[in-house]
């Protein structure tokens, strides 16, 4: 039975996210040391800070390398749908190939909800995708800046999207939820190998 593709890609996510957070590390385990009053007065504080720095910047990293996948799943699939319409209009891989490469997030979807009469917003998940999509382009282009100011005395200052695995675990949900409910031809694993001729291959007829 074939299996899809986004399907595949969403359980090596997920997998990925159970490993890294189960890693075994010696600085990270330095975390929970336990320090007598003069180790933490010599040393104790300032590698107890270290550790959690290094522990916070570990836990952002996993969190943005999985929403980043599961922003590309979600594109790839997409795109794929929209591959298949255009297959069918006009046939040549050239033509297709070039008239999706540089359609926007927007008309994508306008081709979708056109060629099968939906509204891809009213899809099961889309807002939660779309607010994903939101997250990855903020941590992608401006370090994961908000866009929102929350004030401080006397000045504003932008928050920033603020990751934690439950909110990446929602997301992991929510993308699954919006693939399943999305129209089209879906991409089974394996489908998407890319060929072309090559020229007088192994100096074939020399």
């Amino acid at each position: 039975m074939p299996i899809r593709h986004f399907s595949a890609r969403l359980s090596a996510i997920s997998m990925f996210i159970d490993r890294a957070f189960k890693v075994d590390d010696t600085k990270i385990n330095s975390v929970n040391r336990a320090y007598t009053p003069e180790e933490w007065q010599r040393f104790g504080a300032a590698e107890h800070d270290r550790a959690t720095g290094l522990l916070l910047d570990y836990e952002g990293i996993v969190l943005r390398a999985a929403l980043s996948e599961l922003n590309s799943v979600v594109e790839y699939e997409l795109k794929w749908v929209v591959r298949s319409i255009y297959q069918k209009k006009y046939g040549s891989h050239r033509d297709y190939r070039r008239k999706l490469s540089h359609k926007t997030i927007a008309e994508i979807y306008r081709i979708i909800e056109r060629e099968f009469q939906v509204k891809i917003e009213a899809l099961p998940g889309f807002q939660e995708v779309e607010a994903m999509r939101k997250v990855v382009n903020a941590y992608k282009h401006d370090d994961g800046y908000s866009g929102q100011y929350q004030p401080f005395l006397t000045i504003s200052i932008e928050k920033k999207y603020e990751l934690d695995i439950q909110m990446v675990r929602d997301y992991l949900q929510a993308v699954e939820v919006f693939l399943q409910a999305l129209p089209g031809e879906r991409l089974q694993l394996g489908q998407d190998v890319r060929i072309k001729p090559i020229r007088n291959p192994a100096g074939f007829g020399e």
